[in-house]
Order: C-alpha cells, then sequence, then structure tokens
C-alpha cells in the first residue's frame, strides 16, 4: 500500500463500559489510525482523538476490546508495502495511544483476526498473511 491507495482499514468495537461504539479508520491523507466514538445519548459520532502520537498502520490491522481494562489493542497492519508488528493501546478516557515493545510478539501480518479472551486476560491473535503467499 502506498499513498493514495483507496484501500481503507475500518474496525469496530462496542465499549460497554462507555455505552459507546468506538470505530477506527486509517485516514488516507496520513496514514494514520483516526478514532471515531458514537454515543447514543445523543445520536453523534464524535471526532475523539488527537494525540501527538498514534499508529501508522496504513490498513488491514486488527483491534479487539480489552473489557478488563476498558481499553483497545491494535496490531499490525501494512504502511507502504510493509507488513508490521506494532502492538499498540488506545484508551479512550485519556484519548492517548501507547505504543508497547513486547519481548515476545507475531511476526508482522495482516489479514488476521484478534479478541479479547476475559477468562484468560489475554488478546488472542490468529491467522493472517506475513506475504502473499505463505500464511500462518
Amino acid at each position: 500500500m502506498s499513498k493514495g491507495s483507496s484501500n481503507w482499514a475500518i474496525e469496530l468495537v462496542y465499549s460497554y463500559k462507555s455505552n459507546r461504539i468506538i470505530g477506527m479508520l486509517t485516514d488516507p491523507q496520513t496514514w494514520n489510525v483516526d478514532v471515531w466514538s458514537y454515543d447514543y445519548s445523543i445520536n453523534r459520532w464524535i471526532d475523539v482523538d488527537d494525540p501527538i502520537e498514534k499508529p501508522q498502520s496504513g490498513s488491514w490491522f486488527n483491534i479487539a476490546y480489552d473489557s478488563e481494562r476498558d481499553r483497545i489493542i491494535l496490531f499490525g497492519g501494512v504502511f507502504d508495502r510493509k507488513y508490521l508488528n506494532e502492538t499498540w493501546i488506545y484508551d479512550y478516557y485519556t484519548k492517548s495511544w501507547l505504543k508497547t515493545n513486547p519481548d515476545i510478539q507475531p511476526s508482522p501480518r495482516i489479514l488476521s483476526a484478534m479478541a479479547y479472551d476475559s477468562d484468560s486476560d489475554r488478546v488472542i491473535l490468529f491467522g493472517g498473511s506475513r506475504s502473499s503467499n505463505q500464511s500462518s
């Protein structure tokens, strides 16, 4: 993917603690991830983030809602034809992103699936593609 491409990434989660839908999409001008929140009480989408540092994940990233901590985990994606294995945490209340650097992390990939397992308090990542002809 390069700038000017028409491939958008859009992901949605529901935060039951804040009773909102939180959506993340790629800004096609900057390739940064923008965060929007749908507030049921006022029937409106609100642009909720303008942090200094945020992911530049292009497209095909994954997100999962961590219901224990009421935050969103973002992993992977592709930016400028490079597959990413970055992990970011978004906190809705502080409207901030935190880039994490785990000692052990999955290989760079796209087209995978993620979900939060509250019983084990872990985000589970499944599958994906590491290159155009190799799956994991």
